[in-house]
């Protein structure tokens, strides 16, 4: 976890294990020393998620299937179609959304780094949260 510093004059906050040392922020910086403060709690960013959605991952997603007129409205009707049995639609379209999204993904079965960064970030899509927010009326 990083360590914070704050200056005690101007208020600017540096983020930084050395950040005490040789700093300028203001005028008044002189002869004076950084103050350690609480950086923002893990928990709590995991929990605040991303433009309201659990993760960037996800809230990237909803973005790129909601950008496109015809992949839109796709979507939505394909979630209109399942509520013909509610209690399932949601599992239902979660399910559909992560064939669709995996299956075009590019690079997977590859073995380099990017593959890898590419499959960590789709295993981090929330489907469930995409497909009830294609539920919504």
């Amino acid at each position: 976890m990083s360590r914070y510093f704050v200056c005690p004059h101007c208020g600017q906050v540096v983020e930084g294990w050395n950040a005490s040392q040789d700093i300028e922020c203001c005028e008044a910086n002189l002869g004076h020393s950084w103050q350690e403060v609480p950086g923002p709690d893990e928990e709590e960013v995991k929990m605040t998620g991303y433009n309201g959605y659990k993760n960037y991952e996800t809230w990237a997603t909803y973005l790129w299937l909601t950008n496109d007129e015809a992949t839109y409205f796709y979507w939505r009707e394909r979630a209109y179609e399942l509520l013909r049995n509610p209690r399932q639609a949601a599992y239902d379209l979660a399910h559909e959304l992560r064939e669709a999204v995996c299956e075009d993904t590019p690079l997977i079965g590859e073995a380099n780094l990017y593959s890898d960064l590419l499959g960590t970030a789709v295993q981090e899509i929330d489907f469930y949260e995409l497909a009830e927010r294609f539920l919504e009326p």
